[in-house]
């Protein structure tokens, strides 16, 4: 049903129909955030309030004890929308409904960058149990000084729709609503005949409009279908393959399924290929199993029961792999993708340590996976999706258990450090495991780094023990004249990343290539280089060798 025909009859007979007897009565609290928009500006009815009085008395007559909360704080461009967001999401709620941007466009921010805080946001109401909700911008009025076209409001409604692909989360594509409007203009946006509007806002006809899509999007998510782990009976044992599940009903309503296992576990299923996986407990303990279903719509349901793990562990045949380059840049313009190989013919675990250049208040992300026989697993833009520490820039350790009878050799794991707009890697860096019977103290180089203005370059160092140190470094021009010296402190299983720029004035006027020599006292480390190119979304990495 098209959106102004579903809410004409809804303001027309004041019921929903049929959804209302079997809708819950539970209350349900949305929480919309945003600019002007979500102020609800432009609205002259009696009513007011812009969308979200109205989608809130539809959803009340839908049967929903809901609240809609509206933090719409006029001019707000999303990095200040990105430092407010946390007192709001403190209040609590259930969804997040986030529409902002075009203050964004009129200030020529970058879609990337919108993009990122966009993310961000949503990521963080995520983080604490909600369900986050993308709103794209509508478009902006033709006398608008800045992006009077719409190709960079265009652009970042299709920048929101693919978000919510990749993220598993709905989309109240509004810009797409307003595009389809007859007499767009003149109908649907408020003009003020003594203030200059230089984006555009809707009328009441189009909060209306607005209303009613938006309850269009957000019923689905309302009424998520359940989801059930059928789980092996307990006790299990340690080192033993098991056999986890959904309930088989689950199989029409979700396309994305992930799972924790209470120990750093982590699984993806994506039915209808698959509702079932497989894993392995290495230690015995009580844990909680937990399941996450993602529907099509952008619903999610959850699920969790309680196994008990009894019995002596294996001698494990372990070793461990340093990768030395992890990074997801603040503005999102380069990824990382985690890469876990298995070549033999029996299953294995990886488990996978995040080694970050900020210390955390707790310790960083540990998870395990199970791996597949003769099997290459990729975890896309693994810091973000995998191990949900947004950006983030440092290292990798993967330490591999194989069964007696098998051998870490078969295992290992690489990363692969793109270009965000490289989505198939051309132009990517492939950054191999270093083996632990190779991690050493010993002095290290990288030769010919490239490093200019446009193509920056940035030296990496990482500790993968537990012991603290620093690492010390001279930096040689293409004469080989020296150009400065530097050390760079390493906690614990962490990193430190500092661009050549950074450290050293007056680069320009050296030549380049750059050559830089690494020592460490008693000290296990690794260096390298990152050199990344955004106009061309080449990246480069250059491990350091003895």
């Amino acid at each position: 049903m098209p959106c102004r025909l579903l809410s004409t009859l809804l303001l027309a007979f004041g019921v929903a129909g049929s959804l209302a007897s079997a809708a819950p009565a539970q209350e349900v609290v949305f929480l919309a955030f945003g600019d002007s928009i979500t102020e609800g500006y432009g609205d002259t009815s009696s009513l007011g309030g812009g969308y979200t009085l109205r989608l809130q008395r539809w959803l009340r007559q839908e049967g929903y004890d809901a609240v809609v909360e509206s933090y719409g704080e006029g001019g707000e461009t999303t990095s200040t929308g990105l430092s407010r967001i946390d007192s709001v999401l403190a209040g609590g709620g259930d969804y997040l409904l986030l529409m902002e941007g075009t203050n964004d466009i009129s200030q020529r921010v970058s879609i990337e960058s919108i993009r990122f805080n966009l993310d961000e946001m949503a990521g963080r109401a995520e983080a604490l149990g909600m369900i986050a909700v993308h709103v794209s911008v509508i478009p902006r009025i033709p006398t608008a000084p800045v992006d009077a076209d719409n190709s960079g409001t265009s652009a970042l409604a299709q920048a929101i729709r693919t978000m919510g692909e990749e993220a598993h989360r709905a989309v109240v594509d509004t810009f797409l609503l307003f595009e389809s409007l007859p007499d767009l203009f003149d109908n649907y946006y408020y003009y003020d005949p003594v203030l200059i509007d230089p984006v555009g806002h809707p009328n009441t006809d189009g909060y209306i409009e607005m209303a009613g899509l938006f309850l269009e999007t957000l019923l689905p998510l309302v009424d998520t279908p359940a989801i059930e782990i059928v789980a092996p009976p307990s006790p299990l044992a340690p080192a033993t393959l098991y056999n986890f599940g959904i309930d088989g009903n689950a199989l029409d309503h979700f396309v994305h399924i992930e799972w924790d296992f209470g120990d750093g576990g982590y699984a993806l299923t994506a039915p209808p290929d698959a509702l079932n996986v497989f894993y392995i407990y290495l230690h015995p303990g009580t844990y909680t199993v937990s399941v996450r279903g993602h529907t099509a719509e952008g619903a999610v349901a959850e699920d969790s029961v309680e196994v008990v793990v009894a019995g002596a562990e294996p001698a494990w045949e372990i070793d461990s792999s340093l990768l030395p380059v992890a990074v997801e840049s603040n503005d999102g313009q380069i990824v990382s993708d985690l890469v876990l190989i298995n070549s033999s013919f029996d299953f294995a675990v990886a488990e996978v340590t995040f080694l970050p250049e900020i210390a955390y208040d707790e310790p960083p992300p540990v998870l395990r996976f199970v791996l597949s026989v003769q099997s290459t697993t990729t975890f896309r833009d693994c810091l973000s999706t995998t191990f949900g520490v947004g950006s983030g820039r440092g290292a990798l350790r993967a330490t591999f258990y194989a069964f007696p009878q098998s051998s870490p050799a078969f295992l290992s794991a690489r990363v692969v450090v793109r270009s965000a707009a490289d989505p198939n890697g051309s132009e990517a860096a492939t950054v191999n495991g270093i083996r632990e019977a190779n991690w050493s103290s010993a002095a290290k180089q990288i030769l010919a780094i490239p490093h200019s203005a446009g193509s920056p370059a940035t030296l990496v160092v990482a500790n993968p023990d537990g012991a603290t140190g620093s690492v010390g470094f001279d930096l040689l021009d293409a004469g080989g004249a020296y150009v400065g010296s530097g050390v760079l402190e390493l906690g614990a299983g962490a990193a430190r990343l500092r661009s050549l720029a950074e450290l050293f004035r007056n680069l320009a006027a050296r030549p380049a290539p750059f050559k830089a020599t690494f020592g460490a006292a008693n000290f296990r480390y690794s260096a390298a280089a990152l050199v990344a190119n955004p106009a061309t979304g080449e990246i480069r990495v250059l491990t350091g060798t003895p």
